[in-house]
C-alpha cells in the first residue's frame, strides 16, 4: 500500500497576519477542532515537539471521544503537526 494515501494534509491560504492566524489556531483550539454541535475540550495540549497532545470532543448526546495523541513538530508562527496514532512516549 502506498503510504502517501494515508497522509492528511490540510492547507488553506487566509488573507491576514500570520501571528494572527497563529493564534487563533493555538489558542483558539478548541473552537475550531470539531463542527457543533460537538465541542472539543482541550485537556492538554503541549505545544513543543514529543508533547502530548489529550482533546476530548463532547458530543450533543453526552457522547465523549478521547483523542490522546502526541505534538510531532512545532514551529511558532509556521506549522504544528500532531497525530493520535501514536501518544506521548511511544
Amino acid at each position: 500500500m502506498n503510504e502517501e494515501k494515508l497522509e492528511l494534509v490540510i492547507e488553506r491560504h487566509i488573507d491576514a497576519p500570520v501571528e494572527r492566524v497563529w493564534r487563533t489556531m493555538t489558542e483558539q483550539f478548541e473552537e475550531w477542532f470539531c463542527p457543533a454541535p460537538w465541542r472539543a475540550e482541550a485537556r492538554q495540549l503541549e505545544w513543543r515537539p514529543g508533547g502530548r497532545s489529550l482533546v476530548v470532543m463532547h458530543g450533543p448526546d453526552g457522547e465523549e471521544m478521547p483523542n490522546d495523541g502526541v505534538v510531532l513538530a512545532f514551529e511558532p508562527n509556521r506549522r504544528f503537526v500532531f497525530t493520535d496514532a501514536l501518544t506521548a512516549d511511544w
